[in-house]
């Protein structure tokens, strides 16, 4: 086990996550997606976050197929980039479409990379085209911890 300050190298903390799979951390969690439309106003995506207490929506199109993901930087982007004109901007215009996705059968450690390499906090979790799930840092930090 690491702590904070420890001078081991990564490699030792990845032994903890040896052989986890994203499917492992999604057993225990529920499979229910918020989403919302690609149509949707920025302002009626922030709100659906704010009564939800989340800071990711899963966006669909308009034959519910995945479009891509919009998440608080993005509605704060908008926001200090259009100011109150943000109110007439949809998710269209917002959204991440170019999204790196998992399987079930993912590593957890490569999950875990990406994140980092990508400056990540959700990913979405994949099967057969459509969106299984998500797993944030904090689902993993729960399943660690």
């Amino acid at each position: 086990m690491a702590f904070f300050g420890d001078k081991r190298d990564g490699k030792d903390r990845r032994k903890i996550i040896k052989g986890v799979k994203v499917k492992d951390l999604l057993h225990g969690k529920s499979n229910q997606l918020t989403t919302v439309s690609i149509a949707a106003k920025v302002t009626a995506a922030a709100g659906v976050m704010a009564n939800m207490k989340i800071g990711i929506l899963v966006v669909m199109d308009d034959k519910q197929n995945f479009a891509g993901m919009v998440a608080e930087r993005e509605i704060v982007g908008a926001l200090g980039h259009h100011g109150a004109g943000a109110a007439e901007i949809t998710v269209n215009d917002i959204l991440i479409r170019d999204v790196t996705a998992c399987t079930p059968e993912t590593e957890l450690s490569v999950v875990l990379d990406t994140m980092k390499e990508k400056y990540m906090r959700h990913v979405p979790v994949m099967v057969n085209g459509k969106v299984h799930g998500l797993i944030s840092l904090s689902d993993i930090l729960r399943y660690l911890l």
